[in-house]
């Protein structure tokens, strides 16, 4: 008797060793294999910031941003759609939106084939004294066409 719980006891020692282990390869594995979301940076007057660029078959690309401001401040968008050149990149048409609350702009522009474009967007916002508070910068993924 006392043979067979000694037995049990070191087996359950033995496997309480090894799970740790393997479950950290697992974990590892699992870890490898997942896709991370892009981390976002967090501002104080600024809340949800997009900047987004589609292209269609005929060529129009669809431009969107938009921004969210806190109340008190104004906010000014400047979106560019931009195409590469090889050594980097030119702006080929560009728009400007302001307010307070909620600025946007959902414009379209047709581009030509054999490039890749992007949307490059500034934010702007502003206090009451017209002093600037945050100016972040954010580009749309690379379309080719």
């Amino acid at each position: 008797m006392r043979k067979l719980v000694a037995s049990v006891i070191a087996g359950t020692i033995v496997v309480s060793c090894l799970a740790p282990g393997a479950l950290a390869s697992y974990e590892l594995h699992e870890a490898q294999n997942m896709q991370y979301e892009e981390i976002q940076p967090r501002y104080e007057i600024l809340g949800f910031f997009t900047a987004l660029l589609s292209i269609s078959d005929d060529g129009r690309a669809s431009c969107q941003t938009t921004v969210y401001v806190q109340t008190g401040y104004r906010a000014e968008l400047t979106a560019e759609l931009q195409q590469s050149n090889g050594s980097g990149w030119t702006t080929i048409h560009s728009w400007h939106a302001e307010g307070s609350r909620r600025v946007a702009i959902i414009e379209p522009k047709f581009v030509t084939s054999g490039h890749s474009y992007r949307l490059k967007v500034t934010a702007t916002a502003y206090d009451s004294n017209g002093n600037i508070v945050e100016e972040p910068i954010k580009y749309s993924s690379v379309e080719n066409y």
